[in-house]
């Protein structure tokens, strides 16, 4: 049954890897968020603008995500959806359109994470690829707005 899997986790848990895993194994589609607002934005304009493009982001890939379905194809939503508030814009935005979805909270061991995620901003800082990079600060910053997943329809994949 082709799907949306909606991959919720803090930065450098693995929603990347394992989006490009599922992606090799079955016929998906893999819609970022951070890829487009990379696009539409010159840098980051402070958390309430980046919520709010994440929102019109969400709504706009729920539609195309709508379409790809009927045409049995999957979609991966590769973003965090950070907050419950997030993940209930992105849930209600597919039922509305009839879509079926796996939410999956993509998690793995700090120790990992950070390893990770300081390869990551190595990696990032030698190319002209055009990425976040997230320093310590930033990480520590970024983390604090991340709510874990409580009561929520959602499995848990580990990444360590």
């Amino acid at each position: 049954m082709n799907q949306v899997y909606i991959l919720v986790g803090k930065i450098a848990s693995g929603k990347t890897t394992w989006a490009d895993h599922k992606a090799k194994e079955e016929k998906c589609v893999l819609l970022s968020h951070d890829d487009l607002m990379l696009v539409l934005a010159d840098d980051c304009e402070g958390r309430a603008a980046h919520v709010d493009r994440a929102k019109r982001i969400s709504k706009y890939y729920a539609k195309l995500s709508a379409s790809l379905v009927d045409q049995e194809i999957s979609v991966i939503l590769d973003y965090g959806f950070w907050t419950k508030e997030e993940r209930g814009l992105i849930t209600a935005e597919l039922t509305k359109y009839n879509v079926p979805y796996t939410m999956l909270y993509i998690t793995c061991s700090e120790e990992n994470r950070i390893q990770r995620l300081e390869k990551r901003n190595q990696d990032l800082l030698r190319s002209d690829q055009r990425e976040y990079v997230i320093p310590t600060v930033l990480r520590e910053r970024l983390d604090a707005f991340f709510e874990e997943p409580c009561n929520e329809n959602i499995e848990v994949v580990y990444m360590d």
